[in-house]
């Protein structure tokens, strides 16, 4: 998983706030309180994305002068 994890946050892979949150939302736990028995898998991950995108968009600006584009 940490090999995925890294890829998946390209240039925020060394941060730990970045880590932390993709750790989280990757926990059954976290994915089932979020689809609250009534949304679709499909509609739990959107929200979830649509939650935790603008965060690490923000986070790879911060991080790079270039912008979010090393966020993959």
């Amino acid at each position: 998983w940490e090999a995925l994890f890294r890829a998946a946050l390209g240039t925020l892979a060394d941060d730990a706030d970045a880590m932390a949150i993709l750790r989280a939302t990757m926990e059954p736990v976290f994915f089932e309180a979020v689809r609250s028995g009534s949304r679709s898998t499909e509609e739990t991950a959107d929200l979830i994305s649509a939650a935790i995108t603008p965060w690490l968009e923000a986070a790879a600006s911060r991080a790079s002068p270039a912008g979010p584009e090393g966020f993959t």
